[in-house]
């Protein structure tokens, strides 16, 4: 017998995350930014991180929100 996932891992969890509403952002970026991590450059160029979720809309906000905290920024 087979697993059940055999060979579709990637879609398996794509398939939980929307069921479960699952934010691979939250745990980590969103909560890191809003606590005030919001070097922009940094996060945006040089960060590898979050390479794989780089391309997902919660990303993209989270992201959004460093930069315009990046340029209200006053040093």
């Amino acid at each position: 017998m087979a697993p059940l996932f055999a060979g579709r891992f990637p879609e398996a969890v794509k398939s939980a995350r929307r069921m479960f509403d699952l934010d691979p952002v939250t745990p980590v970026w969103r909560a890191n930014i809003e606590r005030g991590m919001i070097n922009y450059p940094f996060l945006s160029e040089h960060d590898w991180h979050p390479d794989n979720i780089r391309g997902e809309t919660r990303f993209g906000q989270a992201m959004e929100r460093a930069r315009r905290e990046w340029e209200r920024l006053e040093v």
